[in-house]
């Protein structure tokens, strides 16, 4: 039977697990929560244990990029092919009540579903600096490295086949390149460089970053050099496997 497969990295996220887990649970579906507790300093570790969440700890902060390499290492020691992973944020900013929805799109024949601020979905709370920063990336990738249906490249709220992830680490055992927030945007990408067929669906987002409990890990400016740094090499990958 197919089992449903949370995958949250956290940093610093007590408040927001404490919430967030158990809205998962209350869902009613067949599903694990496993949470990489990426050095943080507070009780993330100890409130992901008392909601019944799979813990890998991290002695010391590798980063978003780390957590996510992690999280994928453990997809592929221990997650059979046919399961479904869903991804997202640690920070409480993402309504789980959409998974039963996106989960719905993959048995329907989806291979990934996003959940996207740019297909009816709305922003509460989100800086300026933030909204211009998605809907750059939005507009970069649409243009030097598209992928078939997806809108929202930089969103982390996804669900996918667990096959993907195993494909993916057969070409590449790194899985991306990337090592801060870019991280989920290369994974995206490199799906659709190893299966060309991939079908990806969206629903629409209600982002709430004013239910975040802390402040955000993201700087900015290193992260839209590393996103330039991102498009400069997916093109140039895409152009290896497409040549014109």
């Amino acid at each position: 039977m197919t089992q449903l497969h949370v995958l949250l990295p956290a940093y610093n996220e007590e408040a927001a697990l404490n919430t967030l887990i158990p809205e998962f649970h209350a869902l009613g579906l067949d599903l694990r929560v496993i949470v990489v507790n990426d050095g943080s300093s507070d009780r993330t570790s100890a409130v992901a244990h008392e909601h019944g969440a799979h813990v890998i700890e991290h002695p010391t902060n590798k980063g978003l990029g780390g957590a996510i390499r992690t999280l994928l290492d453990h997809v592929i020691t221990t997650i059979p092919r046919g399961d479904i992973l869903i991804t997202m944020d640690g920070d409480g900013t993402m309504p789980p009540a959409l998974v039963p929805h996106m989960v719905d799109r993959i048995h329907q024949g989806a291979d990934l579903v996003i959940a996207s601020r740019f297909v009816g979905g709305k922003e509460i709370g989100v800086p300026l600096i933030r909204k211009i920063f998605s809907r750059g990336a939005r507009a970069l990738f649409t243009v030097f490295t598209p992928v078939r249906g997806v809108t929202d490249y930089t969103c982390g709220y996804r669900v996918m086949r667990a096959e993907l992830v195993h494909d993916l680490a057969a070409m590449n055992p790194g899985y991306f390149e990337g090592q801060g927030f870019t991280a989920g945007t290369e994974m995206l990408l490199n799906f659709s460089l190893i299966r060309p067929d991939l079908r990806v669906d969206e629903i629409p987002l209600e982002l709430r970053y004013d239910l975040k409990a802390g402040e955000s890990k993201m700087n900015v400016s290193r992260t839209v050099r590393q996103y330039i740094d991102l498009i400069s090499r997916a093109h140039r990958a895409r152009r290896q496997v497409h040549p014109a």
